[in-house]
């Protein structure tokens, strides 16, 4: 009778363990997580953008909050030099264009004045033995306006777009149309805020872009429309494009455009704070899980707010509110085995810079860091899941690059307790989106510290001042957060450190 009692208390007490997780995650609040994010989304933070006002105010209040749940919280600062336009302007047939929204341009660090009074328009930008936008045409010294797109030929025609497909593509894409001297590059391209995003991650193409004797200015397909405006005798630049597809044969045409470019440019040293909270473990105290997220934005530009509310208001948020439950949970006798780090870094929006700095100048040294569970945009769908009328997804990116052990446990979180579809398209290798090196949990892969990327895709609010809180679906959060809690929920208590792929 004793043993069997025994036995019913042990298994009671196996069960209680098993359940607490879920108990806790379930706590999680919508309401909670809605209150931070309109505050973080709010007119008065600006946007965000880091070394502004607006992102110190967001940082004090991070901090605030930390201190009422008395977590242990404090400010890494780290300096970063700004290059902003001041005055910026593109006229194109006497249209003006707007910077960051229409068109952008990464050039030299001096001012810059580009006029032009003609273009040669060029197609795809391609050049090789089966197919040549721009045969016939001398380039050297001219100005040109090519589409960043990889054409969809007709079955009929076997023309090959031979441009690389790696990592740097766009960047050697350039480097070619350079090799051919023009006067100045304009290069069409599907997304400004996209484009902005992928240079201002990438060093060596900024770099590039700074250093090139060349201007290369991004533009959207509308502003690509003002060069061919499309009348009885001229066709719409779509159409254009379209043509050359459907017919096989490349078409350059020479414009008349009037117009300029003039860009003065200042460079700034400014400050951007990590903000740092610490849950003491107990058992395993010297082992660390880091929950991330940024909470900078792009602050104010051409005078409208980019309010952040999904990018990354809604990432922040949910750190904060897991911060909230963990910390609870210590309170109430069932604190964690290993210690955890709930990390909001600014600088993200400038290139990573804040979480560059952090492992430079980690809190705990980095050996101790078992994983690090990121999160970036999880409050909206994107068009393809709008499409296929699904809502809860979320896209998990580099669970198991270095970690499988890690992969396995995040899909376990989430076939017993959560159940969203899990969407790995992002994390192939080859996806050239490339959005494993796009946030702030890459510099933590860099230095071998096994990582989980969330995030819900892009939509059209992206990088827009429209991604505003009200078009925030709060529950969808909580149940991708509760995703992410469990996940940390096993990493701090399992017996066995999360071990390393071979």
């Amino acid at each position: 009778m004793r043993i069997t009692l025994l036995f019913l208390l042990l298994s009671l007490n196996t069960f209680g363990q098993a359940t607490m997780n879920f108990d806790y995650a379930s706590e999680l609040s919508p309401d909670s997580i809605k209150t931070y994010l309109y505050v973080l989304s709010s007119d008065s933070l600006e946007g965000r953008e880091t070394g502004r006002s607006g992102q110190k105010k967001a940082a004090q209040y991070l901090v605030g909050k930390y201190k009422e749940w008395n977590i242990p919280v404090q400010v890494q600062k780290h300096s970063l030099n700004i290059r902003n336009n001041s005055g910026k302007n593109l006229t194109i047939n006497d249209n003006n264009v707007i910077f960051y929204k229409d068109f952008f341009y990464v050039g030299q660090q001096e001012d810059t004045l580009v006029t032009f009074h003609s273009i040669l328009v060029a197609g795809f930008g391609i050049s090789n033995e089966n197919y040549d936008d721009f045969k016939g045409k001398t380039v050297v010294g001219e100005n040109l306006l090519v589409s960043w797109k990889i054409p969809v030929w007709k079955k009929k025609f076997k023309h090959e777009d031979r441009r690389p497909k790696q990592a740097n593509s766009l960047s050697e894409f350039i480097a070619k149309l350079c090799e051919k001297k023009p006067a100045a590059i304009f290069i069409v391209v599907d997304s400004i805020p996209s484009t902005i995003h992928e240079i201002e991650n990438d060093p060596r193409l900024t770099d590039q872009l700074r250093n090139s004797a060349i201007t290369v200015i991004f533009i959207n397909q509308n502003i690509a429309e003002k060069f061919l405006p499309g009348t009885k005798m001229r066709e719409m630049y779509s159409d254009y494009l379209v043509k050359l597809e459907s017919k096989g044969k490349p078409k350059p045409l020479f414009m008349s455009a009037e117009g300029s470019l003039k860009m003065v440019s200042k460079t700034e040293s400014m400050i951007g704070e990590n903000v740092i909270a610490l849950i003491e473990g107990n058992s395993k105290k010297d082992e660390y899980i880091v929950v991330s997220s940024h909470y900078d934005h792009l602050g104010i530009r051409d005078s409208s707010i980019y309010f952040g509310a999904d990018d990354n208001g809604s990432g922040t948020s949910a750190v904060l509110e897991m911060a909230r439950i963990f910390q609870k949970a210590k309170n109430e006798g069932n604190g964690p085995k290993r210690s955890m780090i709930f990390l909001n870094v600014s600088g993200e929006e400038k290139g990573l810079l804040g979480s560059a700095f952090y492992v430079k100048h980690p809190f705990v040294p980095l050996k101790n860091t078992v994983a690090n569970l990121n999160i970036d945009m999880i409050g909206r769908t994107d068009n393809k899941h709008d499409s296929l009328k699904i809502k809860d997804y979320i896209y998990v990116i580099g669970a198991d690059r270095l970690s499988n052990e890690l992969s396995e446990i995040n899909k376990k979180a989430n076939s017993d307790f959560t159940k969203l579809e899990l969407d790995y398209t992002y994390d192939n290798s080859s996806d050239p989106n490339k959005y494993y090196q796009r946030s702030d949990h890459y510099n933590f892969a860099k230095n071998n510290v096994p990582i989980i990327f969330y995030f819900n895709g892009a939509h059209d609010d992206y990088h827009k001042p429209t991604d505003t809180p009200d078009k925030i679906d709060f529950p969808l959060i909580k149940k991708r957060a509760q995703l992410v809690f469990l996940t940390a929920w096993e990493l701090v208590n399992r017996s066995e450190r999360i071990k390393l792929n071979k």
